[in-house]
């Protein structure tokens, strides 16, 4: 968080959080994928890899010494890579992925309350939805925490992420959901 001049109102927040993710099974039940069936015994390999790159700016609509409420604008940028390769008996056989980034824009709205002199309890949310074409998207994000007052960076804030993206699958006119993180919290201490 970055707030520039003296009157606070303007910040100016960025954040990245990575989650890469590789595994390895024997299926016990048989899948089919698009075209391509895989058997009971095949051996799959998957990788879901995606980062989570955040930038927010907003303006304190109201402020004084006791509270600070602001509006903002901001983007989710989503690089994503997931891929699926299965072998059989017959042979090898490769699902084709993805390897975008997915830009995602945001509002944001933001509150910062005194409690006692001193002490301050953050609060904000993010969100945003975005609709292009077969793709549908949607991320937010929740931060609360506290700290020592008013553009004071000393205190410590936990945030909740959750974004979630669905593409119609064209040829068989069903969706396929594909949920990128749900429900995965991080903490950190600003100094």
């Amino acid at each position: 968080m970055y707030r520039p001049g003296k009157s606070l109102r303007n910040q100016i927040d960025f954040s990245y959080a990575g989650y890469h993710r590789r595994g390895t099974t024997t299926l016990s039940q048989g899948i089919s994928i698009g075209n391509t069936t895989y058997p009971v015994g095949a051996t799959v390999e998957s990788v879901f890899n995606f980062d989570i790159i955040r930038g927010t700016y907003s303006y304190a609509l109201l402020q004084d010494e006791r509270m600070r409420i602001a509006l903002g604008l901001g983007v989710f940028a989503v690089p994503l890579h997931y891929s699926l390769k299965g072998e059989t008996t017959g042979g090898r056989a490769v699902v084709e992925g993805a390897d975008t980034t997915l830009p995602l824009p945001a509002l944001a709205l933001r509150g910062q309350f005194q409690l006692i002199p001193k002490l301050f309890l953050n609060a904000s949310i993010e969100a945003m939805y975005l609709e292009i074409s077969d793709f549908k998207g949607s991320c937010w994000r929740w931060t609360s925490g506290w700290n020592t007052g008013p553009g004071n960076t000393s205190g410590s804030d936990s945030a909740t992420t959750a974004c979630r993206s669905t593409s119609r699958e064209k040829a068989a006119n069903r969706a396929i959901p594909v949920s990128i993180l749900s429900g995965a919290s991080a903490s950190a201490t600003a100094v």
